[in-house]
């Protein structure tokens, strides 16, 4: 997972943390934008065997 955040374009993986338990993943850290956030749980939902995302990330400008 960590290697498809960091090849996402926009989106800066290193502010993001996760933990899938039994394919439902959330996600934790920090966004600069409203935007790298809808990309990174894009990404997370189209990996396989994903079934929900749940984001507890924040959202703050640089």
């Amino acid at each position: 997972m960590n290697a498809l955040l960091l090849d996402a374009k926009g989106v800066n993986a290193t502010n993001f943390r996760y933990l899938s338990v039994g394919g439902h993943v959330y996600l934790f850290g920090r966004a600069f934008s409203q935007q790298e956030l809808d990309k990174a749980i894009k990404t997370v939902k189209g990996i396989e065997n994903v079934i929900s995302v749940t984001s507890r990330v924040k959202i703050r400008g640089k």
